[in-house]
């Protein structure tokens, strides 16, 4: 069944929404305590179920909405900001896959690709909903901050891969 199709897209908004709630209560509850491997390990599965949601409602969005429809730029730009969430879990080891299995959504600097990707896509589709004026609203500056950080993030990241890589090269011996 596609993703766009009746009653499917509107359920799997309706679960978006729960799933949303529900990972903004785990993430007070975690932050009011001293949180536990497994509370942590729970709140990001929810996390990652709550994106993983929203990709398909995306889909179901794409199936049914014009290109700039303000639905789905703003679904694209929630989808954005739940990427760019810090995962809680990141220390813990995740359980081993298949090396040719995908994993969505993605770890690590992958996300936060992943993330960028979504909010450049969301700027675009909001300019067309809003269009150019005032920055598409309090919606397209929160866009634009976002993706802001996040490729201040990015590049802070690349240069510690690159500082690392050097180090490393650097460090073996010669023979």
């Amino acid at each position: 069944m596609a993703n766009g199709s009746h009653p499917l897209l509107g359920l799997l908004r309706s679960h978006h929404y729960l799933l949303t709630t529900s990972s903004s209560l785990s993430a007070d509850a975690l932050a009011r305590t001293t949180p536990t491997a497994s509370a942590k390990e729970e709140h990001q599965q929810l996390l990652d179920d709550t994106i993983r949601t929203a990709a398909r409602v995306l889909q179901g969005l794409v199936e049914v909405l014009p290109v700039g429809h303000p639905i789905r730029a703003i679904h694209l730009s929630e989808l954005g900001l739940l990427c760019a969430t810090d995962e809680t879990a990141s220390n813990i080891p995740a359980p081993s896959l298949p090396t040719n299995e995908k994993v969505f959504p993605p770890a690590g600097a992958a996300r936060l690709q992943l993330a960028i990707d979504y909010l450049v896509e969301a700027r675009k589709e909001l300019f067309i909903a809003f269009g150019a004026g005032n920055e598409c609203g309090d919606g397209g500056k929160k866009v634009r901050e976002t993706l802001i950080q996040l490729e201040t993030e990015m590049g802070i990241w690349k240069q510690g891969v690159k500082t690392a890589w050097k180090e490393q090269v650097a460090d073996r011996p010669r023979g």
